[in-house]
């Protein structure tokens, strides 16, 4: 009996001892499947983020060739300045000259009118294109 009773027990913690690697076995399957499906998010999310990256980079060189772009046209619009500049100052001697032509005019105008303000059209031709070159 006694080796019954020996083998009853031995039986009931091999039994105990089983059940435990089984719900260890349970446990291990159970954060298998969890980690699969962390997995499976994980994957999604970096595919997500790589296409986000992929679109800003594109639109990144984008910005990067209108930059250029807009380098280029300020590059020639400053040109274009310095040239109209340029064309500007070479206009200053003959403008200059125009206004003193316009003074001995109108001197001369006032004095044949004998202090009469009435300018003849000529004079008032002249003082209109000096104030259009000043505006200039």
């Amino acid at each position: 009996m006694r080796e019954k009773e020996y083998l009853s027990s031995e039986l009931q913690r091999k039994n105990y001892e089983f059940e435990l690697w089984e719900a260890e076995a349970a446990t291990f399957y159970f954060d298998l499947q969890i980690s699969s499906v962390r997995e499976v998010l994980l994957e999604n999310k970096m595919n997500e983020l790589t296409e986000v990256c992929e679109r800003l980079e594109d639109k990144n060189a984008i910005k990067d060739l209108e930059i250029q772009q807009m380098k280029g046209k300020m590059i020639s619009m400053e040109s274009e300045i310095g040239e109209l500049k340029s064309q500007l100052h070479s206009y200053a001697p003959e403008s200059k000259s125009v206004e003193i032509e316009v003074q001995s005019d109108q001197i001369s105008s006032n004095k044949l009118t004998n202090g009469q303000s009435i300018m003849p059209k000529g004079v008032l031709d002249l003082q209109e294109l000096r104030t259009r070159i000043k505006a200039v």
